[in-house]
């Protein structure tokens, strides 16, 4: 640990890098520039005053220690990876984000009042992303460098990215508005289920992502399970995500337009060998899923997937079109560079993490959601390989489990 001079200067730098962190979850739902400058920025002012002894324990801790194998094995593949320098930094950069999660555990949890404030701008920054998806929707804006204007509706980023931030921001709102119920609180009630009325009519008639619509029973199941019981709250979590999804099926076109056209797309492929979205997944895991049969327990290396496609394309056994470096299935794609060493590191991970998780805090509540949208959302697209879709889930992971730890403590103390 580095010793600053004056201890007034050391609290200052700490609360530097909280305003760093709420900058983080500010901008991550908007900009990747904003977000990687204000990465940099706290892992500036917060590495200088760590404990490095206190890091380390941290780091063999179990919501830490399986990450940082798992981002040391990646790194450590390059060394029988096939691929060009550019696909191993990416491949390796792509896990790194994994070892931020011990060190902002360890910051979250030395500052209390970090994660209720980091949940109040998470909230603020969604609901403001989903008033000008509305307001993008009604009234053409034009594209800039900040708005990308994907598709009407979606003002920034993609619609997974939008998807996955609006379905966390309702369940939390929800676990809000029943707390508030409890309390009496009514017009917080009032206020925190509007907020999740309005959440999930945005899913329902502008643009949701295809995966995103198959996360939303299991969290309406979750968060039965979280409010009841695992008993009753299977049952009726169950009963009330077939009616949500009966509901949605017949209240709006546009997920009736997104569910058919994935089945459109698979029959399309299927019977012409059609270039569709949902084609290309399905021969990238049957491909994939032969290559890690050869290699089944190093993989072929960070960045090494899309060499390992042309490989197959070489020898006569690809067509040069399906090649690529993510097959968007995040089981595949580690196992693909690491093996299932690497996938026995990554179910180990997210294991640990839905154990850390287990509790009735808020904090807690909010931070399984996120687990678990990962591993659902993991069949389908490679997250944790993403920039927004793995910071989010380091972000939520390292503030939750931290918040949850230190509500943990204060009731065991009383």
């Amino acid at each position: 640990m580095i010793v600053l001079p004056h201890p007034v200067s050391s609290e200052r730098l700490c609360r530097s890098a909280d305003v760093a962190v709420l900058c983080i979850i500010a901008t991550l739902p908007w900009s990747t520039s904003g977000t990687s400058i204000f990465l940099a920025i706290w892992l500036l002012l917060v590495l200088p005053q760590t404990d490095w002894r206190q890091l380390l324990r941290q780091a063999r801790r179990s919501p830490s220690v399986f990450a940082i194998i798992l981002f040391l094995l990646t790194a450590l593949s390059v060394l029988w990876s096939g691929g060009v320098a550019q696909e191993k930094l990416n491949g390796v950069g792509a896990v790194a984000k994994l070892a931020v999660i011990p060190v902002l555990i360890l910051h979250v949890s030395r500052r209390g009042h970090l994660a209720h404030e980091a949940l109040r701008v998470f909230l603020v920054s969604t609901t403001a992303l989903m008033v000008l998806s509305w307001v993008s929707l009604m009234i053409s804006i034009p594209k800039t460098a900040l708005l990308s204007m994907l598709a009407p509706g979606v003002p920034v980023k993609d619609w997974i990215s939008q998807t996955n931030f609006f379905l966390i921001a309702a369940f939390a709102a929800a676990h809000l508005a029943c707390d508030a119920c409890t309390r009496n609180h009514h017009i917080r009630v009032a206020g925190y289920a509007g907020l999740v009325a309005a959440f999930i009519a945005n899913l329902m008639f502008i643009h949701p992502s295809r995966t995103g619509l198959l996360i939303i029973p299991v969290l309406v199941l979750l968060f039965m399970v979280q409010r009841i019981g695992v008993r009753r709250g299977t049952l009726i979590g169950l009963a009330t995500s077939i009616l949500a999804c009966l509901l949605l099926w017949q209240t709006s076109e546009r997920i009736r337009e997104r569910v058919e056209s994935a089945i459109t797309e698979v029959h399309r492929y299927s019977a012409n060998g059609e270039a569709t979205s949902a084609g290309y997944r399905l021969e990238w895991y049957r491909q994939t899923s032969g290559l890690v049969a050869h290699s089944p327990i190093i993989g072929y290396g960070a960045g090494g997937v899309r060499a390992a496609m042309e490989g197959m394309v070489k020898a006569g056994t690809l067509d040069e079109k399906f090649v690529t470096s993510n097959p968007h299935n995040q089981a595949l794609l580690t196992a693909m560079q690491t093996g299932l060493i690497g996938v026995g590191l990554l179910m180990a991970m997210w294991l640990s993490h839905t154990i850390a998780l287990a509790g009735s805090s808020l904090a807690a509540r909010i931070g399984l959601a996120i687990v678990i949208q990962n591993i659902a959302g993991g069949f389908f697209n490679s997250h944790l390989a993403d920039f927004t879709q793995g910071w989010m889930y380091v972000i939520g992971v390292g503030v939750t489990i931290a918040a949850a730890r230190s509500q943990a403590s204060i009731t065991a103390n009383g």
